[in-house]
């Protein structure tokens, strides 16, 4: 098989009309539950249907939009019972993460070290998507405690499927700043070693975050 004179763009159309749709969604411009009309996107765009279609694909298979036969694509609107099983889940494989804290390689505290630094320079830059993006990365990276890159992955799907929430949550100023200084609070309980803190904070923090979520969707 010979490829080399085969050249693909970096970039294509349909990327761009992703990342604008998806900033649009994370800055509130499009709220939870409402329609995303192909025909209004495409003259806003300047692109073809086709494009807006193939990205609001990749927008629901990335769980920011919902496709219904009598709706169209409409943005994501998480139930308390979805709320209820990701926390849930958040749960389970966050506490096992500490829990896996005695027999974790030191790399795995570098990386969650590195990926707290991420999450502040996202922060310190107010981009909301970088944040949320940045967020996530370091839930998926205390779940690489244990070892396993298949837990990291289902942190990242269920934390992704919240993203438009923590955006909102992270979009509050001082929000965000607490939310930094109880990160760096949890990354030094888990570089130190203090096993009892670090539970009971993963434990505590769950718990806040679930009942803010679940007043953000209900309020």
């Amino acid at each position: 098989m010979e490829l080399d004179d085969i050249k693909i763009e970096r970039s294509t159309t349909v990327d761009r009309v992703v990342e604008a749709l998806r900033r649009a969604l994370f800055d509130r411009k499009i709220k939870p539950g409402e329609q995303l009309r192909e025909m209004m996107l495409a003259k806003n765009f300047s692109v073809s249907r086709s494009t807006v279609r193939e990205a609001l694909r990749v927008l629901t298979a990335n769980g920011l939009t919902v496709y219904s036969p009598n709706k169209g694509v409409t943005a994501r609107r998480l139930t308390p019972e979805e709320i209820d099983d990701i926390f849930l889940t958040r749960k389970v494989l966050e506490t096992a993460a500490v829990n896996a804290r005695p027999a974790c390689r030191p790399r795995h505290l570098d990386e969650l070290a590195s990926a707290m630094e991420d999450y502040e320079a996202a922060a310190a830059s107010g981009d909301t998507l970088a944040t949320a993006d940045a967020h996530i990365r370091f839930h998926s990276t205390l779940v690489g405690f244990t070892g396993s890159r298949r837990l990291m992955d289902t942190e990242r799907a269920v934390m992704n499927d919240l993203q438009l929430v923590i955006a909102s949550i992270d979009k509050k100023r001082d929000d965000l700043d607490r939310e930094i200084e109880k990160h760096q609070t949890l990354t030094r309980l888990l570089i130190d070693g203090n096993h009892a803190e670090a539970l009971k904070w993963i434990c505590d923090d769950l718990e806040l975050a679930k009942g803010f979520v679940l007043k953000q969707i209900t309020g």
